[in-house]
């Protein structure tokens, strides 16, 4: 089939090879051949209108301490959050620390052991209902 579909298509790709402006042309010479200026670098843009693209990659050591960088309304929300922080911890009770394992990442597992519960399923399964309970006390 493959085959057959590349005899199909050889005349056309003789002609653009004899043209100039295929594969075994380079980039530069199948411009040239096709009657196209010299490439030029274009704007570096992701799309028409778009001015400015890019995230935070290192720490800005000029920057005075306490200064914030982020969304518009991230200081906002790390105020909101910070007042209330404790609300929070009281609705959690003792599942605050669970939800914090969590948070850092820690699998079901590891806060089974964490805990004292074992290592084993049933310990990975109680994990998960602490999970979820601590879950419930947020909504």
């Amino acid at each position: 089939m493959m085959i057959a579909m590349a005899g199909c298509n050889q005349g056309a790709r003789s002609e653009i090879d004899r043209l100039g402006v295929g594969s075994l042309a380079s980039f530069a010479r199948a411009r040239a051949n096709a009657s196209l200026p010299p490439a030029e670098r274009g704007p570096t843009v992701v799309a028409r209108g778009a001015e400015f693209l890019a995230a935070k990659v290192a720490k800005n050591e000029l920057a005075s301490e306490g200064s914030f960088v982020g969304a518009p309304d991230a200081f906002e929300n790390a105020m909101i959050a910070k007042i209330d922080a404790p609300r929070v911890e009281t609705a959690l009770g003792g599942h605050v620390e669970v939800l914090r394992d969590s948070m850092d990442g820690m699998t079901a597992r590891e806060i089974a052991a964490a805990r004292g519960w074992g290592n084993s399923k049933g310990s990975e399964e109680r994990a998960v209902r602490a999970q979820d309970r601590a879950a419930c006390g947020l909504g």
